[in-house]
């Protein structure tokens, strides 16, 4: 559910923004938002081990602000759905952004609504259908999640090896 809220909120907004904007490095940067569509669970959860492991910056700097790591806690199995559902809930709602008619979104302007306002009051409501569609699918694909969830917030405990007879 944490991450599912996350995931809803950021694709929206970030969907919303690449929908309506033109600028240098677009391509590049979904091209940075989208490879977990596409790569296999357990390669996302190894990357997410590199970037907030304890020997980079990102997890030395976690692990010096909360006392610990963020590695094999619940917080991991939340950023681990998240990341791995986002594309879903982006795609979508960048595509619903995109349909709708440039005109209405102008008039509201002329009519002096702000970009907040225009955001709740217009342009979410047009695109509701898409953005149901990628709420739905990127819950499916969080609850599915078991690749990425295991590398980055699995734990599992070492046992001591017991030695056994070679003859019974």
């Amino acid at each position: 559910m944490d991450a599912d809220l996350v995931v809803i909120g950021t694709g929206l907004l970030v969907g919303c923004f690449m929908a309506r904007k033109a600028f240098k490095g677009k391509a590049a940067l979904e091209t940075i938002l989208t490879p977990p569509m596409v790569l296999p669970p357990t390669v996302i959860g190894f990357i997410l081990i590199i970037i907030f492991g304890k020997n980079s910056i990102i997890g030395q700097s976690i692990e010096w602000l909360f006392k610990q790591p963020i590695i094999f806690t619940w917080w991991a199995a939340v950023m681990a759905s998240a990341v791995v559902s986002f594309p879903l809930m982006y795609q979508t709602a960048k595509s619903g952004f995109q349909d709708i008619d440039v005109d209405i979104e102008n008039a509201a302007r002329v009519d002096g609504a702000n970009e907040w306002k225009l955001l709740l009051f217009i342009s979410i409501p047009l695109a509701i259908r898409s953005l149901i569609t990628g709420s739905i699918l990127s819950f499916a694909r969080a609850l599915g999640e078991f690749g990425a969830t295991l590398m980055f917030a699995g734990n599992i405990p070492v046992k001591p090896r017991q030695s056994q007879p070679l003859f019974i």
